[in-house]
């Protein structure tokens, strides 16, 4: 009896160690799915309207050394970074993913987007930065969304985004782009669509989004510099300020005309001078649905102003958000509550 319970035993364990080994091969195999791939990533249409980076001539694109792309492979958002091409208009991104039937695209890497319901042609938690750096005849590559989709390893990425192109000739530290409306967004969190080889921004799920942009770093006289937009309309015009290096002056230009931002394309608001006679006197800005003209004008100086009162009182932190809201009380000129009324 006991040689038949020892026999069974063995029996036993060599059953055991050939489980274990099958669910362990099983594993591997698994693991395996995931393999070492190189993707070729070139730019659509023309030199000068798509591009991660301008040379020095400002008409090449330019792949740059740390760039990284994700790729979405149906099993997740995997990170791949460029292997070959730095300084060239077409790179290699080479990382792990499994082989699928589409490969969806997007440039920069983002760490927390995600196929929208396993729907290839959706990325969702996209993100176009409120504030982009400031780069010299160029711009905030984190802001430079891109989107490609392919069922190989070659990726022809589109431009998402469009590009406004401004010269301040004076020295500043900061350019603000801002939305006539405070319901037209300019940046935010959002959804990537590739619509038929048409990539499009939507912010209308997200609750992360900003009607302006704002240009931060040495920005110097006199020179070039572009801000990544969605493609909108702004309806109800638009502005855009500069607030010199030093801090102590804001120059502001507004216009009530509407414009369009179009995907891979550039809007040349042209040079910008202190001299001009297009600059608003007020720091403040007040979105053009929450002014009431007067039908007031002034002048100053020989020029002529306009006045516009605000539909809502004034608070320590802005325009209160009802028109029945309390506001603060502030004495002539000061930017601090003089007696705030609750």
């Amino acid at each position: 009896m006991k040689k038949h319970i020892q026999s069974w035993l063995l029996v036993a364990a060599i059953l055991t160690f050939v489980s274990c080994s099958s669910e362990n091969d099983e594993i591997v195999a698994d693991n395996e799915t995931n393999k070492l791939m190189t993707f070729t990533a070139t730019q659509e249409g023309d030199a000068v309207n798509t591009k991660t980076a301008l040379s020095s001539d400002g008409k090449t694109i330019i792949w740059q050394t740390n760039d990284k792309i994700s790729i979405f492979d149906g099993k997740g958002n995997q990170a791949f970074a460029l292997k070959t091409g730095a300084g060239t208009n077409s790179a290699t991104f080479e990382g792990t993913a499994s082989e699928a039937v589409t490969y969806t695209a997007i440039y920069p890497y983002q760490q927390n987007a995600t196929l929208s319901d396993g729907k290839v042609t959706k990325v969702t938690n996209v993100t176009l930065p409120a504030t982009q750096k400031a780069i010299e005849g160029g711009f905030d590559p984190t802001a430079a969304l891109m989107m490609a989709q392919s069922n190989n390893t070659s990726l022809q990425f589109k431009n998402v985004v469009g590009y406004v192109k401004v010269k301040p000739n004076f020295a500043c530290s900061k350019i603000v782009l801002r939305s006539g409306s405070a319901s037209e967004y300019l940046a935010g969190t959002g959804t990537l669509t590739y619509n038929s080889g048409d990539p499009t921004f939507n912010f209308s799920e997200s609750n992360s989004k900003s009607h302006s942009i704002t240009l931060e770093g040495n920005i110097e006289s006199e020179k070039t510099y572009y801000i990544a937009v969605p493609t909108t309309q702004l309806t109800a015009g638009w502005t855009i300020s500069f607030t010199t290096s030093d801090g102590s002056n804001v120059y502001t230009r507004k216009s009530k005309k509407d414009i369009t931002f179009t995907r891979n394309k550039v809007i040349n608001l042209g040079e910008f001078n202190t001299n001009e006679d297009y600059w608003l006197d007020d720091k403040g800005i007040v979105p053009d649905d929450q002014q009431v003209d007067m039908g007031l004008e002034v002048t100053i100086d020989s020029k002529k102003y306009k006045v516009y009162f605000a539909k809502s009182n004034l608070t320590a932190t802005g325009l209160a958000a009802n028109e029945t809201d309390f506001g603060d009380y502030f004495a002539w000129a000061s930017t601090e509550p003089w007696l705030t009324s609750y």
